[in-house]
């Protein structure tokens, strides 16, 4: 697909705000993930970022941003292009480091963490004493569940893909 005819208000475009949401970036990520998600299953090639710019009508200051914070997370690798000589800021390419599978590890990732953080904040609980009797039974039955949950999460096969 030229990413040049790429809709960003069709039925793919909902999909992509999802799976932004799903890494934990803002929907304003969609286009980027999405222009970097076709050309990696399409033609498989780096762009640059003034094709991404060109590509979703994002600044480029709003680009860098969002390529920042995809990289951050483990999304889009980026590579210096060397073809670009002279003098300015160095060039650089980028495209998706992973297929789908990784994009859902990244998403999963994320919700162990949150229940490693919820995991934490009741061992303080616990161990400041912090609790009435009623609010014992909830904090004992968060700590299974969330537990059982952290479990299941480490036995994905997904995550086993950024371990």
């Amino acid at each position: 697909m030229n990413i040049d005819e790429i809709n960003f208000s069709g039925y793919m475009y909902p999909l992509f705000e999802k799976l932004a949401e799903w890494v934990g970036l803002s929907d304003n990520a969609a286009p980027v993930l999405q222009v970097l998600c076709l050309e990696k299953y399409g033609q498989d090639r780096t762009l640059s970022s003034d094709e991404i710019c060109e590509a979703t009508r994002y600044s480029r200051s709003n680009t860098s941003l969002l390529l920042s914070q995809l990289e951050e997370i483990g999304l889009v690798k980026t590579q210096r292009d060397f073809s670009q000589t002279g003098r300015g800021r160095k060039k650089f390419r980028y495209s998706l480091s992973g297929d789908a599978e990784g994009i859902f590890a990244i998403g999963f990732k994320k919700v162990l963490d949150c229940c490693s953080s919820l995991s934490t904040m009741i061992n303080l609980i616990e161990r400041n004493n912090d609790t009435n009797a009623e609010f014992s039974k909830i904090i004992s039955d968060l700590k299974r569940v969330i537990n059982k949950n952290k479990s299941m999460l480490k036995s994905l096969p997904a995550l086993q893909l950024i371990e």
